[in-house]
Order: structure tokens, then C-alpha cells, then sequence
């Protein structure tokens, strides 16, 4: 019995397999890379932090502090959405710890006459590395404020005006 016809007729499915093989041995090499890079985290929390924030009727105000802010030259300005019944605003995170404290408009008249400061500020927030630096002044009224940012190689004081 002679089987050689029978193996000269099969049909040739190497290269087929190869290169699915090669396939799916990249798109999992791929995910794993996705996974381990925290993008794909990063991208599922921001989502579903948009998705609570519009259903909590929150307003989100982002702040973008220049490199090397120690003086008062910078100011930040921030107009309030009325149909919004929540309002946060958003620092950068500054590194390891970001501390940031909002004080009333007298802060800097208060702070050069005192040599000890016992001012307590309006809303402060203490945030790690990997949290957002976002702070709630829904109870502020519209006004001037000074924001008072501390972190690992930025911080200073700077006038904040809600409209």
C-alpha cells in the first residue's frame, strides 16, 4: 500500500498557519505592551470620570501654570457655567505631593502684616502623584482669590477672579 499520493495531495496549509500564528502572537504582544503602559487605564478612567462628572451637572475649569511660576505675574481667570450645579477647578499635578490652598482677597495684606500665619484658607486640597489635583469651589462666591500651589519643582502664589 502506498501512501505517497495521498501526502503529494495535500493541500499546503504551512504558510496559512504561519502566518496567522505571527498574527496573533503580535496583536497579543501588542495588548500586553497596551495593558502595562497604564494607557488603556488611563483612558477607561478618564471616560468614566467624564461620564460621572456630566451626570453629577459638574463643571470642570482646568488651570495651566507656566514653568517657573514664583511671581505674582501670573494670573488666572475663570467664568462660571450658571447652568452647572458643581464646580471644580484643575491644577497639574506637580510631582510626588501637590498641597493647594484658596484664600480670600485680603490674603496678601494679611500675610505681610503677620509674621505668623494663622489664616485659614477657603478650600484646600492635598493630592499624591497619581491623583487628580482637583479642587471644588462650588461654595466660592464670584470674586478675587489667591491660590496659593506648592510642588515638587513648581509653586507660588497667584490672583485667581471667578466671573
Amino acid at each position: 500500500m502506498n501512501l505517497n499520493h495521498l501526502w503529494a495531495n495535500r493541500p499546503k496549509l504551512k504558510r496559512p498557519i504561519l502566518i496567522l500564528s505571527i498574527l496573533i502572537l503580535t496583536a497579543g504582544l501588542g495588548y500586553f505592551i497596551f495593558e502595562m503602559s497604564g494607557f488603556a487605564n488611563g483612558v477607561r478612567q478618564d471616560r468614566t470620570n467624564k461620564i460621572k462628572w456630566h451626570q453629577d451637572n459638574t463643571q470642570i475649569y482646568f488651570v495651566d501654570l507656566p514653568a517657573g511660576l514664583d511671581t505674582m505675574e501670573f494670573k488666572a481667570s475663570i467664568t462660571l457655567d450658571l447652568n452647572k450645579r458643581i464646580h471644580k477647578v484643575k491644577f497639574p499635578n506637580g510631582g510626588t505631593e501637590t498641597n493647594v490652598f484658596i484664600y480670600d482677597s485680603t490674603f496678601l495684606n494679611t500675610n505681610q502684616s503677620n509674621t505668623l500665619l494663622k489664616i485659614k484658607p477657603l478650600t484646600k486640597g492635598d493630592f499624591t502623584y497619581e491623583q487628580d489635583v482637583l479642587l471644588d469651589i462650588t461654595s466660592l462666591q464670584r470674586g478675587q482669590y489667591y491660590v496659593h500651589y506648592l510642588s515638587c519643582g513648581l509653586g507660588g502664589i497667584f490672583p485667581l477672579t471667578i466671573k
